[in-house]
């Protein structure tokens, strides 16, 4: 785990694979900021520690809704922040409801803090507000904030793909006090995700899209919109020389966005 002083300043790139890809990534590929689901970590607790529990790593625990449909419980995130030693532990958020995403983080982050020894956690809380304009998600951040303190927040990538662009609500949030921002998946929009990620106050984006174009031989193409993703069963998954390039390829977008 390492010290949240010492997180990424500059906006990074988190691979989403199968952990069979990520054991086969050399140093370069798999890099140091991550973003883990919670239901694969519990899956192969080992596995999974025996790439990312290492000095130097970057831990981002998502609850995995998007995946799942449903937040993953307060044990669950607690288990597996604790075998990869995460840094940020995301609390539960419900797809496009605002009222309900504000009900089971505060009920979350009170079942957690009631097991804190002193009251103390060793990650930062990630918040994700939901709604279905951008008011709403901005109003579900201010009250999260109220009573959470968060200080790291991921914005959606439904932003994007139903609001237009996930901007206006990067730039809004970034002004919360201490606000780090983190950019959850990949939209319909790759242009708008880089523009997102260039703001001071983002720190990285994730996306399973570069590890899954690589598993089908598929290069990572640069363009106004994300590719369309194949469909692929992830015990399928192959790791490749386009896994590689793929993931070097979204990195170096990162730092030098006037190649879209």
């Amino acid at each position: 785990m390492t010290c949240v002083d010492s997180k990424p300043q500059q906006p990074q790139f988190a691979p989403i694979a199968p952990i069979g890809i990520y054991e086969q990534m050399d140093a370069e590929t798999l890099g140091t900021y991550h973003l883990l689901l919670v239901q694969e970590v519990l899956a192969a607790p080992d596995r999974y520690a025996a790439v990312f529990r290492r000095p130097g790593m970057f831990i981002i625990l998502d609850n995995g809704v998007v995946e799942t449909g449903v937040a993953a419980s307060a044990d669950d995130m607690i288990e597996a922040a604790n075998v990869v030693g995460a840094d940020v532990v995301a609390l539960a958020d419900v797809l496009g409801d605002k009222t309900a995403t504000h009900k089971a983080s505060i009920d979350m982050y009170h079942e957690i803090m009631s097991h804190a020894d002193g009251g103390l956690i060793p990650w930062e809380w990630m918040c994700i507000p939901q709604g279905t304009s951008f008011t709403e998600h901005l109003q579900c951040a201010e009250g999260l904030y109220i009573e959470t303190k968060c200080k790291w927040w991921g914005i959606p990538r439904r932003v994007a793909n139903e609001l237009g662009s996930r901007l206006q609500l990067t730039i809004a949030i970034s002004q919360m006090p201490s606000a780090e921002l983190h950019l959850l998946g990949m939209s319909r929009s790759l242009a708008d995700d880089i523009i997102c990620c260039r703001l001071p106050a983002v720190r990285g984006l994730d996306s399973v899209v570069p590890a899954l174009l690589g598993a089908e031989f598929q290069e990572l193409k640069a363009g106004l919109f994300a590719q369309k993703r194949p469909e692929i069963d992830v015990g399928s998954w192959l790791y490749s020389s386009y896994t590689v390039n793929n993931i070097a390829r979204i990195r170096s977008w990162l730092k030098r966005p006037t190649h879209l």
